[in-house]
């Protein structure tokens, strides 16, 4: 817990240039902010130690709940704002938060991180006399958004994943695959065949642990065609919810967060 993945053997170099080429994207692909949305949006930036906390809060409407929600890798705060007005509609502020070294922040993605961006967050809220909550988590956001529901308690009214990855050490092969970074053929050949080189990867991200400790009423929603998170794997982390209220499963799309993955977040009962 709270190894860099940068120190991580054997294949450190690959994963560096793996998780740096996300975060480079992160760090460029930046969005214009939804006029509907500009007019409410204040930027908050907090220093804890050593890490930054960034994140958007949004609330048009001086709600006194909230969203904390957490991007995918290799998104910013800007990238998923459809969402947002999916959230604000729902009667809710927003919280929309960066983690690890995306965005603008420069703080390497490691558990311990990850927590201390979920402590930032709910102070934050906190601070605004803010105490009903509700977590969202979009693929790999699903890791800061477990942590956060963790630490929010009782305060946290719900959980929703969209769709999740399990853990780094099972997605990792298949993120190699895409035009990010592909495995040369002999260390794909060695992870075949010596695959515990990789339990490392367990103690850096991995929802399976963390969702054992979460109680707050949660939804899952993914499509039955994606092809980054294999949808068995998202089953396999749906049985180990505690308090499992639903899970929708999309007979189209894929990974991202598409108008169908929108719609059935604006059916759940939050």
């Amino acid at each position: 817990t709270g190894i860099g993945i940068h120190k991580i053997p054997p294949f450190k170099n690959y994963i560096n240039k793996t998780f740096d080429r996300f975060a480079e994207i992160s760090k460029i692909r930046w969005h214009a902010i939804d006029k509907s949305l500009e007019p409410n949006l204040k930027e908050v930036r907090k220093n804890f130690g050593d890490h930054i906390f960034h994140a958007m809060d949004i609330n048009p409407y001086n709600e006194k709940k909230y969203v904390i929600f957490y991007h995918g890798i290799g998104q910013n705060v800007t990238s998923n704002q459809a969402l947002y007005k999916k959230i604000v509609d729902k009667g809710y502020g927003i919280l929309a938060c960066e983690y690890g070294n995306f965005g603008n922040n420069t703080e390497k993605l490691t558990q311990k991180s990850i927590q201390n961006t979920a402590k930032m967050a709910l102070e934050h809220l906190k601070s605004q006399n803010i105490n009903e909550i509700g977590v969202v988590g979009y693929s790999a956001g699903g890791f800061p958004a477990l942590e956060t529901a963790v630490a929010a308690d009782k305060n946290c009214k719900f959980l929703v994943l969209i769709s999740p990855i399990n853990s780094l050490k099972d997605e990792f092969n298949n993120v190699t695959k895409g035009h990010m970074i592909r495995l040369p053929k002999a260390l794909k050949f060695v992870l075949k065949k010596i695959p515990f080189l990789f339990n490392s990867l367990e103690n850096v991200l991995n929802a399976k642990t963390s969702i054992k400790k979460n109680n707050a009423p949660t939804y899952m929603i993914y499509s039955l065609k994606d092809n980054v998170v294999p949808p068995s794997s998202t089953e396999n982390l749906s049985k180990q919810v505690n308090n499992l209220k639903g899970i929708i499963k999309l007979k189209e799309g894929g990974h991202s967060i598409d108008d169908d993955k929108l719609d059935a977040f604006s059916k759940l009962p939050l």
